[in-house]
């Protein structure tokens, strides 16, 4: 059975369902992600957006650091 408006069949007018949603808008990137932008590396950090690597971490310890005990600023 075909319903015919103004003399046009209805059934062969129906535009195709897509097979597949298209994604057009750019997911938020989550932390911890990383990309590759022009050969450098970058990681995103909550807060601080896109940062690049800067290579592995560092730790200097430094002995004379330290004050010689007294107390330095406000400590409420």
């Amino acid at each position: 059975m075909y319903t015919v408006v103004y003399g046009v069949n209805i059934s062969t007018q129906m535009a195709p369902k897509p097979t597949a949603p298209t994604k057009t808008e750019e997911t938020t990137p989550k932390n911890g992600d990383t990309r590759i932008v022009n050969g450098k590396q970058q990681s995103y950090l909550l807060g601080f957006g896109w940062v690049d690597y800067m290579g592995e971490n560092e730790v200097i310890y430094c002995e004379g650091m330290y004050e010689n005990g007294n107390k330095v600023g406000v400590m409420d």
